[in-house]
């Protein structure tokens, strides 16, 4: 792989760059309608923001470009800091590319003597970090974030889909300056999940069922569920989330248990969720 700073006048290795990025739109942001080509255009070779910046590609060995980033560096305040990620192309992710994208990101930040680097990482990443508090600061200072396992991993398009509900609800439910290791653990058991390739109906109903039951919310439902709705709720107690697929469950029951879910979620956490919107959505297109 190699990783070279674009040339402005280069139209070709733009090209590129905007098929990588419509590919990966599709694949990440399906709902939401691409930028045109000459929007992207303008933003990689002038930028909005008007700050100095570096657009560097990477490419393979048969020269095809494979991803790409913009780094921007501000020249008038937040002189310490430098921002921007890295976007692969969907069909050749989890190959060390982005990471590898990043990793020369920082080390271009370091040389512009830049001591703050800031990138996006997706929704439900888990990663390794390292950071430090001071004394009556609310915030803490982030030193690294090396992400372990990434939810595009996920073999399909349906399960991206639930990456961003999954994320919302632990993030709801999750208290402020609280590690709470059940949470942690039922986030990474669907990550494990997602790339294996459980089917993500009945996972997501597995998910709601241990959450709610976390938080002390379940109530016992026997008046008001049916029998192969309870039965499905009592294999989701002996069953990992890898195995969940295996659970019988027909679509009526799958659909009475998310009605009975998104009830209690909504009441407990008094608003509807964004990521209810966005599920709606992409049922309609499949």
């Amino acid at each position: 792989m190699h990783i070279e700073q674009w040339d402005p006048a280069d139209e070709k290795t733009l090209r590129a760059c905007y098929d990588i990025t419509l590919a990966a739109h599709k694949a990440d942001e399906p709902i939401e309608p691409p930028p045109t080509y000459g929007l992207f255009a303008f933003s990689l070779r002038e930028g909005w923001e008007k700050t100095p910046f570096e657009v560097w590609a990477a490419s393979g060995d048969d020269g095809s470009v494979t991803g790409y980033y913009r780094i921007s560096l501000p020249d008038l305040e937040n002189r310490d800091e430098a921002d921007g990620g890295p976007l692969v192309h969907p069909a050749v992710r989890r190959r060390g590319i982005g990471r590898a994208l990043l990793r020369h990101a920082g080390e271009r930040a370091a040389a512009h003597g830049r001591s703050r680097f800031g990138a996006a990482l997706e929704p439900m990443t888990e990663a390794r970090v390292a950071y430090f508090e001071k004394e009556r600061r609310e915030l803490v200072g982030l030193n690294y974030a090396e992400p372990v396992r990434s939810p595009m991993d996920a073999p399909t398009f349906d399960a991206l889909g639930y990456i961003g509900y999954f994320a919302e609800l632990l993030d709801e439910w999750a208290q402020e300056a609280d590690a709470d290791d059940r949470l942690f653990r039922l986030g990474a058991s669907m990550l494990d999940a997602l790339s294996a390739g459980a089917p993500v109906e009945p996972l997501a109903r597995y998910f709601e069922c241990w959450l709610l039951r976390l938080q002390g919310v379940y109530p016992e439902a026997r008046g008001t569920l049916s029998d192969e709705a309870m039965a499905f709720l009592a294999a989701s107690r002996t069953v990992t989330p890898q195995q969940v697929g295996a659970v019988p469950a027909s679509r009526a029951v799958l659909k009475e248990l998310e009605q009975v879910h998104r009830a209690l979620i909504t009441m407990h956490l008094e608003k509807n969720l964004k990521s209810d919107r966005v599920l709606r959505d992409l049922r309609k297109h499949n």
